[in-house]
């Protein structure tokens, strides 16, 4: 049944390349999402070889540079058409279709999921091309923005509800409680997915820089008039739109919405996770595997002083710990997120724990320069900043914030400056979207 469906699916993208018609679009709409992985892998292979080969290129820059005069310009335009490959029209034209659109960005999250395991042709010009498409379409005006709020349509809460990954909530009255008093919500929505959008924020307003994830979600509202809007939780719902940079396009867009509304507010910053750091980042460390860090073992000892590190020792062993090298101690108490209820632990590992995740977040890059972690790059690029004062132990006391970042978070601030220099870099944008689109409740 499988391989039928690959082989109708490979017909239809040859016929629509052939002819042109969408009704063969829809058919490979249609039997795209029953494919398996490695279906979707062997059509993506097929899809690869339509690109534009280096024998076309030169044929069309020989073409040109044989032109004499001031001809060339008329020949640049003849074979403008010629320079757009196979591969470019087939995507472009899912856009004319229903559900076209959010075919492309199912097909290009399964494309960036999937694309490394096959070593036979180059994903990434794929994705190259219809990057370029998404870049247009998504930078162009079909953007509008909607706050969200009670009055908001059940079906649009619940889809906000089901795509929070940094603070997943189990019921709607989850999120309901987050649209309470002092509490915001706002969403990027195309106008083409009118029922899903594509990015959304959450906000609280807050009297002066809150550092708990706790006190936003279970303690009342600023009782006097708060000056700080803190986004604690951005979500990109569309997997296919990774690296597009609409989460700086939302963020500036809501800093300008607040402004307008709450003239009160001063203060603009973040309170964000800090995904992977222990099993990404310190358990590797310390358990002496090799990595590319600048942070060692030696170094993470140095950051305890002498005292402390006899205290955690020592309450260790109280424990019926056998270890005797302070980086396996480590790593046995920091393992088991019930470390996080024990007051001498919490007492001795707060303060140098802080240090080196400073460190982390400050220090360690990537192979292009870029922070290792992707929210620090994701805001540190975005012009906010960092500072050792503002990354939180017990920031998230949770579970799942104790198990995935040792309980820390950060606030990335952003300064009001910023806004104008984003405004600066999209003079256009917003003028557009508010012709076309004014800002709306749903």
């Amino acid at each position: 049944m499988s391989k039928g469906l690959l082989k109708d699916t490979k017909r239809a993208v040859k016929e629509f390349l052939k002819d042109g018609r969408e009704e063969t679009l829809e058919a490979v709409v249609k039997n795209y999402y029953l494919l398996t992985e490695e279906d979707k892998l062997d059509l993506f292979a097929m899809i690869s070889e339509y690109g534009f080969s280096y024998r076309d290129f030169k044929k069309i820059v020989n073409s040109l540079m044989e032109v004499k005069g001031t001809q060339w310009q008329q020949t640049l335009r003849a074979i403008r058409d010629e320079l757009i490959s196979p591969r470019e029209r087939f995507f472009k034209s899912f856009i004319n279709i229903r559900g076209g659109l959010k075919f492309l960005l199912d097909l290009r999250g399964d494309l960036l999921r999937l694309g490394r395991r096959r070593k036979d042709f180059d994903w990434r010009e794929i994705d190259q091309d219809i990057v370029s498409l998404l870049d247009m379409w998504f930078l162009e005006g079909f953007l509008y923005l909607s706050e969200i709020g009670l009055d908001t349509p059940y079906r649009q809460i619940s889809f906000i509800k089901e795509h929070d990954m940094v603070h997943p909530m189990t019921s709607v009255e989850d999120m309901v409680k987050r649209l309470g008093k002092d509490r915001l919500c706002y969403a990027l929505y195309h106008i083409l997915l009118p029922h899903e959008p594509v990015i959304f924020i959450e906000v609280a307003l807050t009297d002066g820089i809150v550092g708990s994830i706790k006190e936003i979600m279970e303690e009342a509202g600023p009782t006097g008039r708060p000056d700080t809007a803190i986004f604690y939780s951005i979500n990109n719902t569309q997997q296919g739109l990774s690296g597009l940079g609409l989460g700086r396009l939302l963020i500036a867009r809501v800093v300008e919405e607040i402004r307008a509304k709450y003239s009160h507010i001063r203060n603009f910053c973040t309170l964000s996770p800090i995904p992977g750091l222990w099993k990404r980042y310190l358990e590797p460390i310390l358990k002496e595997e090799v990595t590319s860090f600048k942070m060692n073992p030696k170094m993470v000892e140095g950051y305890f002083p002498t005292e402390g590190k006899d205290a955690i020792i020592s309450h260790y062993r109280q424990q019926g710990g056998k270890e005797g090298d302070f980086s396996k101690v480590l790593y046995e108490i920091l393992s088991d997120t019930k470390w996080i209820e024990d007051k001498t632990y919490v007492e001795h590992l707060g303060g140098p724990l802080k240090r080196i995740v400073y460190f982390y977040l400050a220090e360690e890059k990537d192979d292009r320069g870029k922070p290792l972690d992707p929210v620090a790059n994701f805001h540190l690029e975005n012009g906010a900043s960092l500072s050792l004062e503002h990354v939180r132990f017990m920031g998230n006391p949770y579970e799942y914030g104790v198990q995935n970042s040792l309980s820390f978070m950060v606030n990335y601030v952003y300064h009001l400056h910023w806004l104008d220099q984003i405004k600066e870099t999209l003079p256009s944008l917003w003028g557009k979207i508010r012709s076309v689109f004014p800002s709306k409740r749903l």
